[in-house]
């Protein structure tokens, strides 16, 4: 059986919480099927646009949050506090 490419390979395990470059993945593969699909893909249409609106709700969380993580660092940093 032939192995798969890693460049089409999910960012993911099962079990792992939905992340920018989760949603960005599936967006590329939804965005070649539709492209790919009879009348250009209509259909995927609904499924599209939730991605986009989850991706646009996650990228602030997820900036906030690296925000937040380089603050804690500094602040261990500036107190020699040890993870």
């Amino acid at each position: 059986m032939a192995k798969r490419s890693t460049k089409s390979s999910p960012p993911w395990k099962d079990g792992d919480p939905i992340t920018v470059a989760t949603l960005e993945w599936c967006l590329d593969r939804l965005a070649y099927a539709m492209h790919r699909a009879p009348q250009g893909g209509e259909v995927y249409l609904p499924i599209f646009e939730r991605l986009e609106s989850e991706l646009a709700s996650l990228k602030p969380k997820e900036a906030m949050l690296e925000r937040a993580r380089v603050r804690a660092a500094r602040f261990m940093q500036e107190h020699s506090i040890k993870k």
